[in-house]
């Protein structure tokens, strides 16, 4: 007999080799999420969308040869994709399909997108890398011909997922994606870091992390410059913990009173932050940032930029503060100093830590998601045997 109430949700993945760093661990944390939510209505069905290695490396060739992109962006890759996950949505009788990133397949049952950007987002930025201030060109030739099958499965989809809230508004706004399919659900925090003791009145705070692979895009050279700015100045002995690019990043010997720890684990990221006393990371571009969170759940205030994701991340006087959209090293150095001199934001970060983690757990995420599923397919009509009733929530 049919659990009506049932929902078989297929996950849809690409994954990367190794599997579990795959876009930055939130695919593997939020199939974890989601296989132990503790719904026995709700059945999850991994379905790898990935292609083989001697198919990647054919692929490979063949793409660069004729046109000079990555594999990944390819037509073939993409007929592919849709085809193998096609295949494995009707083996497993899939109720509705999730579909993570760039992976956006055109499915006969309902399909949902979880996304942190999108083609169209960075077309409309006139397809710029954000690696410095001045944006260069991209070399990705088929960004037009990607952006307009995007919007195709925006079109086709029952519902898009976005983490940040500024993305979900600008599919609506720019893209006009219906509004009742865009829900903005967040993201998880990857490694949950312990709480750091508030501290002291009046003891220094000037043990600064930065934390970003892509040095640039995320401001590193900004924070080394604001960093010796506060130092030449007298402001105080301030250090700089530097971790993400697997390489110094920058001409000439690294600085004494830089610490640079290369590419490390999430769970040693997490262990570094409650040893510091601020996270600076004014990017240029952040689509979502889930630095911020697991500082803030560690009790760690952030100097981050007025842009895209970040002001809902880092609510400006509480969580720490935001430089201007435009600004350089003088205003992140002044955020710096503001933040180390502020007795209330130390404070109200500490008290925001416990609902920082409960808000931001790949379980909270994970259970927005399917009551998002839940609610779409409850409004939808029955089209075949494979769509039945949203599954009964405990």
């Amino acid at each position: 007999m049919t659990d009506k109430n049932r929902l078989d949700l297929g996950f849809a993945c690409s994954w990367w080799a190794p599997r579990e760093p795959t876009w930055s661990y939130t695919a593997s944390r939020l199939l974890g999420a989601l296989q132990t939510l503790g719904d026995p209505h709700l059945h999850i069905q991994t379905i790898d969308a990935q292609r083989a290695t001697p198919t990647k490396v054919a692929l490979d060739v063949l793409q660069r040869v004729s046109r000079g992109d990555p594999w990944q962006a390819g037509a073939l890759n993409a007929w592919l994709t849709d085809r193998r996950i096609r295949r494995q949505a009707r083996s497993h009788g899939s109720t509705a399909v999730l579909g993570l990133g760039y992976t956006e397949p055109q499915l006969d049952v309902p399909t949902f997108f979880y996304q942190d950007l999108g083609y169209n987002h960075r077309q409309d930025c006139g397809d710029h890398r954000f690696d410095s201030p001045t944006p260069r060109p991209s070399p990705l030739r088929r960004l037009p011909a990607l952006a307009q099958r995007e919007r195709e499965r925006y079109d086709s989809a029952a519902g898009v997922f976005t983490m940040g809230r500024w993305y979900a508004d600008w599919l609506v706004e720019h893209l006009g994606v219906q509004a009742d399919k865009v829900h903005a659900v967040g993201g998880g925090i990857t490694s949950l870091p312990s709480r750091r003791p508030p501290p002291e009145r009046g003891r220094p705070r000037r043990r600064l992390l930065f934390i970003g692979r892509h040095f640039l895009r995320k401001g590193g050279d900004l924070v080394i410059e604001a960093a010796a700015q506060l130092r030449q100045a007298g402001a105080g002995d301030f250090t700089l913990t530097v971790v993400g690019p697997p390489t110094w990043p920058l001409a000439g010997p690294i600085p004494p009173w830089v610490d640079f720890l290369g590419t490390l684990r999430p769970t040693q990221v997490a262990a570094l932050l409650p040893r510091h006393d601020m996270l600076v990371l004014p990017s240029w571009f952040e689509a979502y940032g889930l630095a911020f969170l697991e500082a803030r759940a560690s009790g760690v205030p952030c100097v981050a930029r007025r842009a895209f994701a970040m002001p809902e991340l880092v609510p400006e006087g509480r969580a720490g503060l935001l430089v201007p959209e435009d600004g350089g090293p003088d205003d992140v150095a002044e955020a710096i100093a503001r933040i180390s001199d502020s007795e209330d934001i130390y404070a109200a970060v500490a008290a925001d830590a416990e609902a920082v983690v409960r808000d931001n757990s790949w379980g909270a995420v994970a259970r927005r998601i399917t009551d998002g599923v839940d609610k779409t397919l409850a409004g939808l009509p029955t089209m075949n045997d494979n769509i039945r009733a949203p599954a009964r929530r405990l």
